[in-house]
């Protein structure tokens, strides 16, 4: 397999489904998770997969990587700048580092304002435009390779989410665990199946906000530059 031998680290990885699909594609992935409940999930999923703790423990065992990736988690981080910088000594010589977070300077973030799902506030302490992120890394010590707009997944679903925020399925889970679901469970299927009609309608405008460069996602592909 043209992917075997290839060390993956997925920081804040959360049950681990990226991991354990790079270990389907013969990627040697490993992910790193804070929530012990995430943890435990994927445990009985792929026993071994993600590992629960912080990137201090990963630098103290010495381990590197080719790629490390953070999905959705550097807007969590209370200090980016010096944890990416710390990141580079987890990372091989010229190892890749990919980034994703919302869009701030996002034509979906403009439209919404404070409505806007990517927001996310308290959970996100930093939110990130193009120009703010790459400017980090570069600050960092990275090298931007190729600067993405586009995600399947996530910006037509900011956009339904942000319009219809009692269908999002996540939030619902999370109120329905709680016992907060703003709508009964016997409309909860017909709400699914509302919300994922919406999600494919929205789906060319998500492709037009990315062909214009300010879709609501952002991913970068960064290396770490050769050491001399």
């Amino acid at each position: 397999q043209p992917l075997a031998g290839l060390r993956l680290l997925d920081i804040g990885c959360g049950s681990g489904t990226f991991v354990k699909m790079a270990r389907r594609a013969g990627v040697e992935a490993a992910g790193l998770e804070r929530s012990r409940e995430a943890v435990k999930i994927a445990e009985k999923e792929e026993p071994g997969a993600v590992m629960e703790g912080s990137e201090e423990e990963i630098l103290e065992q010495g381990r590197v990587y080719d790629v490390v990736t953070l999905f959705h988690s550097l807007e969590h981080m209370t200090s980016p700048f010096h944890f990416l910088k710390k990141l580079r000594r987890i990372l091989k010589e010229e190892g890749s580092l990919i980034v994703q977070v919302p869009n701030a300077g996002s034509i979906q973030a403009r439209v919404f304002g404070s409505r806007w799902v990517g927001l996310d506030c308290p959970r996100h302490l930093y939110n990130y435009t193009s120009l703010a992120l790459l400017h980090l890394l570069g600050r960092a010590g990275y090298r931007i390779r190729a600067v993405r707009h586009f995600s399947l997944r996530d910006n037509a679903a900011a956009i339904v989410s942000s319009l219809f925020p009692v269908l999002d399925p996540m939030s619902s889970r999370v109120k329905r665990a709680r016992k907060h679901s703003p709508l009964p469970a016997s409309f909860r299927s017909m709400a699914d199946g509302m919300y994922f009609l919406l999600l494919w309608m929205a789906q060319p405008l998500a492709l037009a906000e990315a062909a214009l460069g300010r879709g609501g996602t952002l991913t970068v592909w960064a290396t770490v530059e050769k050491r001399r």
